[in-house]
């Protein structure tokens, strides 16, 4: 993906590499090629991305990640009215029957609510980077309202 946009929209990015690392990096104005090393990095280490739209004119105004080595977990926040659609929560990419829950943190989550692929939350950071917004990608979210069958 090209380090450039279009238009004149601008991210704030902080990354926490690590659990226990007392040191964020916050930036903006930030680079497709910084978010793209930072998921690499939390997902191999754990820890969290947060990539925020400075003026949001979409749905989609931050998506977030949050990682153990190996697995990760997604949300979205949007510009909803409803308090109900404010977070979605990414839920894999069918809706298809439970198969099991898995260890994250010290919860146990619905295995479709936890990711192991980075690839995933590349396609998902970078859709939001170039496009402003979710459009593909939000058929992945859903609120924590609509629970899974």
């Amino acid at each position: 993906m090209d380090d450039s946009l279009e238009d004149d929209r601008a991210f704030e990015v902080e990354i926490l590499i690590g659990r226990s690392s007392p040191h964020v990096e916050i930036a903006e104005r930030v680079v497709w090629s910084r978010v793209e090393a930072g998921v690499r990095a939390v997902f191999a280490q754990g820890g969290r991305v947060r990539l925020r739209l400075l003026e949001a004119s979409g749905y989609i105004r931050k998506m977030s990640m949050d990682a153990n080595p190996g697995n990760f977990r997604m949300l979205a926040f949007t510009s909803s009215d409803d308090m109900r659609m404010e977070i979605l929560e990414w839920c894999g990419p069918d809706d298809g029957t439970a198969s099991g829950y898995v260890k994250f943190d010290d919860d146990m989550w619905d295995s479709r609510k936890v990711c192991s692929d980075v690839d995933v939350a590349l396609r998902l950071f970078g859709e939001f980077y170039s496009r402003g917004d979710l459009l593909d990608g939000l058929v992945f979210f859903r609120s924590p309202w609509d629970p899974l069958q």
